[in-house]
């Protein structure tokens, strides 16, 4: 069951509240409808991120009620880079669990290090990035138009990634998450992709986004 989609249909508008740091930002989020930026439907959103100097982020955000009565999600997303390893140092895709408790954060991380270290990462505890093992995506992919599916099933119950997959690989090993703290007053799905980068204009472009139930 489909809890929330954001797919680029005629109508649709970025769910994305936008958040940037770094000095001299003008990391942004829009909306584009060229043919050849888009995988599927009408448009897709353009992540683009430069600083005046050092690093910097843009991140969109969005925030789903937390369902009652479900405990096993999914989250994919569809993406393709359109810049150099050398030129970008990160794309986190990640959700964070309020469960009126506590926090508890979901992450794959797409990072090349501005080209020196190239790995897919997942977030683990203590606030950790461990390597998947998962194939690298040379620079821009199969002649400059490579787009990648990427995502994890969670169980919010037991608190455990039991699923991750990014292109054609996949893991279905129980791995622990990361828990940022005690949030008693909080309830909600908190989904956000942050792309990281430096002084040189580096893109990328989402084609959708999907949060589901899983048995």
């Amino acid at each position: 069951m489909i809890l929330y989609q954001w797919a680029g249909l005629e109508g649709d508008t970025s769910p994305f509240s936008v958040v940037q740091t770094g000095t001299g930002q003008s990391g942004t989020i829009a909306e584009t409808t060229n043919a050849g930026q888009i995988l599927t439907n009408e448009k897709a959103l353009k992540f683009t991120q430069q600083t005046s100097s050092g690093a910097g982020s843009v991140t969109g955000a969005v925030t789903y009620p937390r369902p009652i009565g479900y405990d096993k999600y999914r989250l994919n997303w569809v993406y393709r880079l359109k810049s150099n390893d050398a030129d970008w140092t990160s794309v986190a895709f990640k959700i964070t669990d309020f469960d009126g408790t506590d926090g508890e954060e979901y992450e794959l991380r797409i990072y090349s290090n501005a080209g020196a270290t190239e790995e897919i990462q997942y977030l683990t505890t203590g606030d950790a990035f461990v390597d998947t093992g998962f194939t690298w995506v040379e620079d821009q992919g199969i002649g400059n138009r490579q787009w990648v599916n990427v995502g994890f099933d969670i169980n919010t119950t037991d608190k455990k990634y039991t699923r991750q997959f990014c292109g054609s690989e996949f893991t279905l090993s129980s791995l622990d998450n990361y828990s940022p703290g005690s949030y008693p007053a909080e309830n909600a799905l908190a989904i956000a992709i942050e792309f990281v980068g430096v002084d040189t204009l580096c893109t990328f472009h989402l084609d959708s986004m999907t949060i589901e139930v899983v048995e």
